[in-house]
């Protein structure tokens, strides 16, 4: 069965240069910017590039679908389903085809088309940042996969071969899903900038606020790595009830900070909801 690919952005090039370290470098590689296929082409060394629109020109690479193909869509969310219709109507059958899409936030029901005319269909989400091109992904990255169970046992092959950690769900909302996601990678990423920016605000150098952020935020990803509950990695004044310091910071965010004061707000009464489920053991 022959790779082909879809899109030539972040996550269509990271998980495709996934499948070419495993001897299984795509057939074909499908692009409406020929600058992205080139970019993308240099990591995963596809056989053949094509430069398309698929919502207004797939005719042109019509040969690409045809055959018993693997058919990875990395496509942006807003066009997806748009996309896999006007693919989907270049063929009658695709019996013997599989088609998956690699977004997290998307329904498999995006799919349907393929599903009716005889394709497997799934759903491939690498649960890490991708926020640049880049060469491959972490070998220690958690995949998501929802669809047929013929599919699944293929991908939990690859993923194996990539040392990586296949998790396989049904049924799931899509948004509340891919937000959690999205709390723990770009959202948190704004979080840990507000902490260094605090620590800076109180007079340590840019360097050194990045440098303590991070030894901190290590130290409780490293608690949760080895099974600590979330309700007993909580630390500080909202564990010890200490509403004099509680009231320290917030005068010093609301006088220096004032856009974090109201995160730190929320996430002291998440707090206070963590240490009320300690308790309450």
């Amino acid at each position: 069965m022959d790779l082909v690919l879809a899109g030539a952005g972040k996550a269509g090039t990271a998980v495709a240069s996934m499948f070419a370290a495993v001897g299984a470098a795509p057939k074909a590689l499908i692009s409406r910017s020929q600058e992205s296929l080139q970019r993308a082409n240099a990591i995963v060394g596809a056989e053949q590039t094509l430069a398309a629109d698929l919502l207004s020109d797939s005719a042109s690479c019509s040969e690409a679908f045809q055959g018993n193909i693997l058919l990875l869509l990395a496509l942006p969310d807003d066009v997806l389903e748009e996309a896999a219709r006007a693919v989907c109507a270049l063929r009658e059958d695709w019996s013997g085809s599989c088609v998956v899409h690699l977004s997290g936030a998307t329904a498999i029901d995006t799919l349907r088309c393929f599903k009716e005319r005889g394709s497997l269909t799934a759903v491939f989400h690498p649960c890490t940042p991708i926020r640049k091109i880049q060469p491959s992904l972490p070998s220690d990255v958690v995949y998501t996969f929802e669809g047929d169970r013929e599919l699944g046992g293929l991908f939990e092959s690859f993923v194996g071969a990539w040392n990586g950690t296949l998790v396989e769900v049904s049924g799931i909302n899509r948004a509340l899903y891919h937000c959690g996601t999205l709390l723990s990678a770009g959202h948190l990423a704004a979080l840990l900038c507000e902490s260094a920016k605090a620590i800076e605000t109180a007079g340590v150098t840019p360097e050194d606020s990045r440098e303590i952020m991070l030894s901190v935020a290590r130290g409780v990803l490293a608690s949760l790595e080895r099974g600590t509950a979330f309700e007993d990695a909580v630390t500080g004044p909202f564990v010890r009830g200490d509403s004099a310091v509680i009231a320290r910071h917030m005068a010093a965010l609301d006088a220096e900070l004032p856009e974090a004061s109201g995160v730190y707000q929320v996430l002291g009464e998440l707090s206070k909801k963590l240490i009320e489920q300690r308790h309450s053991k």
